[in-house]
């Protein structure tokens, strides 16, 4: 009989702890649930903000190309005789607006990197009727191209390259803070 006095204080002593541990096992098992999520959320952002900045450097490159491309242009078309053989380089800026417009919350830096990106190819349309115009008319054509491409380049060097630099310059600090700031 002894032996049985013994199995009931164990079962007793068992019972008498199973929910206290059952509680203890599925908070801890929450709580460590909830930091695993923050964890994450917290390397998420960090990546997203590098994949926005490494694009905005990329878009910066493209619109600095762009902005030379524009200083090319402008002899070709002041003499009148020529027409350019080359277009505003559009190909990477289309590509990376869509990309960027699904990390970045800056929509005032996206609407005017797609603006920029708009006349760039209102200028290559233009520059596409040239040889047509010419004929046509007996002015210059070529003074509207001129105009647009002088009004795109004081705006994009006054206001969309430091956006862009502003931008990438925050978004630097912010991967860089320490990672239990982001909780």
């Amino acid at each position: 009989m002894p032996e049985v006095g013994i199995i009931l204080e164990d079962m007793s002593t068992f019972w008498g702890q199973f929910l206290p541990n059952l509680v203890a096992t599925l908070v801890g098992a929450f709580v460590g649930f909830l930091l695993a999520l923050k964890v994450d959320h917290a390397r998420e952002r960090r990546s997203r903000m590098a994949q926005e900045a490494s694009l905005l450097r990329a878009a910066r490159d493209a619109t600095e190309h762009n902005l030379q491309l524009v200083a090319q242009l402008r002899p070709i078309l002041a003499a009148n005789a020529l027409i350019p053989s080359f277009e505003m380089d559009t190909v990477i800026l289309d590509a990376l607006l869509p990309q960027l417009v699904q990390l970045s919350s800056d929509t005032d830096l996206l609407a005017r990197l797609n603006d920029f990106r708009y006349q760039l190819h209102h200028i290559n349309r233009k520059l596409d009727d040239l040889p047509r115009l010419n004929q046509i008319i007996m002015g210059s054509p070529a003074q509207g191209v001129l105009l647009t491409a002088g009004n795109l380049e004081k705006s994009v060097q006054g206001t969309l390259v430091p956006s862009i630099n502003a931008r990438i310059a925050s978004l630097e600090t912010l991967r860089r803070r320490p990672r239990w700031e982001f909780w």
